[in-house]
């Protein structure tokens, strides 16, 4: 057996209890205005007379300071060296397993080979459109494949998305190239 509150916008007469506190509360928490408006302006002019008092420059804080700090400049030329060690240093830290994966991962061959592939293969026009095209094409032939009775091949999916892949990789030069004519 379930039983239901009574739900009502209305407070019973008594409040739960709440109505002589609150009362209460609001009378020591929030003072009548005419006590605090003439004090607030004296209350201003101490406050910042005390805050000009405790104010110290910025000199004084930081006496060796000045505006240009090599540290947050950047740097143009960077030494070989010092990469190479901040990486060993690195890999000094990793277990045998992880040290050797990253050796393989920054060597400079595979560094060049992954920087031409990650700036040609993984474009994000690419993935959008074969994306698109893998989600229409696989659900508009399961949707044949169902009503027709035939069997649904998964290869369809990725077949799909690298058609799609494809359309976008050129979608994508040909806006670059229609950027480019002067008009």
């Amino acid at each position: 057996m379930r039983e239901k509150i009574p739900i009502t916008n209305e407070l019973p007469k008594d409040n739960y209890g709440f109505t002589e506190l609150s009362r209460k509360s609001r009378e020591t928490t929030n003072p009548q205005p005419e006590q605090t408006l003439p004090n607030k302006e004296v209350d201003i002019e101490k406050l910042t007379k005390r805050v000009k008092e405790h104010a110290r420059s910025s000199s004084d804080i930081l006496p060796n300071h000045t505006d240009h700090n090599p540290a947050f400049t950047t740097r143009h030329h960077r030494s070989s060296n010092t990469a190479s060690s901040t990486l060993k240093q690195a890999q000094n830290t990793l277990s045998s397993p992880e040290r050797q994966f990253s050796k393989i991962i920054h060597n400079s061959k595979v560094e060049t080979i992954s920087d031409a592939v990650g700036g040609t293969i993984a474009r994000p026009s690419g993935l959008l459109w074969g994306g698109i095209f893998s989600l229409i094409g696989s659900v508009g032939v399961l949707l044949i494949c169902r009503y027709y009775g035939y069997e649904y091949n998964y290869l369809i999916g990725i077949a799909s998305f690298a058609g799609g892949y494809f359309i976008g990789f050129l979608l994508e030069g040909l806006a670059k190239a229609m950027q480019r004519r002067p008009r």
